[in-house]
C-alpha cells in the first residue's frame, strides 16, 4: 500500500505544499482542499513541490487539468501557483502543453526569488568567504 500525503511549511513567508508519496485521486483531493484553504486564509502566492513525490504521472491529462484548475483559481485572485519539479518533469509537461497558468521552477529557492522579485544567480563561479570579527 502506497503512502500518500501532503506537508505544509512556510519558506520566506510563502506557503509551500510538499507532495509526499504516490500521486493518486486521494492526493488530488488533498491538494485541492489545501490550496482552497490557503486561498481562504489570504495566501495567493503558493508553491507546490512535487519534486520528491514517487511515480508522478505528469503526462496524465487528469492530473495536469487538476493542477491547471488550481492555478486558475489562484490567478482569479491575482496570485500565482508555482510548481517545483525536476527538470525532466518540467520539459515533459512543457512539450505537451505550451501555455500554462502555472509557473515552473526546479527549486523552492528559484520559485521564492521569482515571487519576491529577487534576482537569482544560476551560473558563474562561487567564491567562498569567511568573515573574521575584528578586535
Amino acid at each position: 500500500m502506497a503512502s500518500t500525503g501532503l506537508a505544509l511549511h512556510l519558506h520566506s513567508g510563502i506557503p509551500v505544499v510538499d507532495l509526499e508519496g504516490e500521486w493518486d485521486e486521494t492526493t488530488d483531493g488533498l491538494l485541492a482542499e489545501t490550496i482552497r484553504c490557503l486561498e481562504r486564509a489570504g495566501h495567493f502566492e503558493i508553491i507546490v513541490n512535487i519534486s520528491r513525490a514517487a511515480r508522478i504521472p505528469l503526462l496524465d491529462r487528469s492530473r495536469l487539468e487538476a493542477l491547471e484548475r488550481l492555478a486558475a483559481s489562484v490567478r482569479a485572485h491575482c496570485g500565482h501557483l508555482d510548481v517545483v519539479a525536476q527538470g525532466e518533469q518540467i520539459e515533459a509537461y512543457l512539450r505537451r502543453k505550451a501555455q500554462s497558468l502555472m509557473r515552473w521552477a526546479t527549486s523552492e529557492e528559484q520559485a521564492i526569488c521569482r515571487i519576491k522579485g529577487i534576482p537569482m544567480m544560476t551560473g558563474g563561479c562561487k567564491v567562498p568567504a569567511r568573515l573574521i570579527a575584528g578586535s
